[in-house]
């Protein structure tokens, strides 16, 4: 098979929404007709191949209207609960990240026992007393400025 065409059945491929038998089955059909349409016109492009056979997704919808009216609506029914479900699990997570965030943002309000609340102004403190401060700290205290 060309380029044109093999582009062209790809793209009809990503339209089938079937299980692997039916799909398997109406590629090979597909296979067929775009082969006796490549020996009619061996340099036929992809836009013929879209002007003969119609848009992919619309041979894909013809395709899958020759399994049977039941089967296609089963297959559009499956489709249709598989995409509400993919809705309902997004919406579910960002429901949930949403409380999670709102959450954290509450118990980032309250004080706790690690708490220290300074309602005094600011003191600067000279070099030379926090030196001798450390040095009269234990040992295992000293941690000053990552030294």
């Amino acid at each position: 098979m060309m380029k044109a065409a093999e582009q062209y059945q790809l793209r009809v491929k990503r339209s089938l929404f079937c299980g692997k038998a039916d799909r398997d089955r109406l590629l090979g059909r597909l296979a067929e007709m775009l082969d006796d349409f490549q020996q009619a016109g061996p340099e036929a492009d992809y836009a013929e191949y879209a002007a003969t056979f119609g848009e992919p997704a619309a041979c894909a919808a013809e395709l899958l209207s020759s399994l049977g009216e039941s089967k296609f609506e089963a297959i559009q029914k499956r489709r249709l609960w598989v995409r509400r479900g993919v809705y309902a699990a997004v919406l579910a997570v960002l429901v949930l990240l949403s409380a999670f965030l709102y959450w954290r943002y509450r118990q980032s309000l309250y004080f706790n026992k690690d708490t220290v609340l300074v309602i005094e102004s600011v003191i600067e403190v000279p070099k030379d007393v926090v030196d001798t401060m450390i040095e009269q700290a234990p040992m295992d205290a000293r941690a000053y400025g990552g030294k």
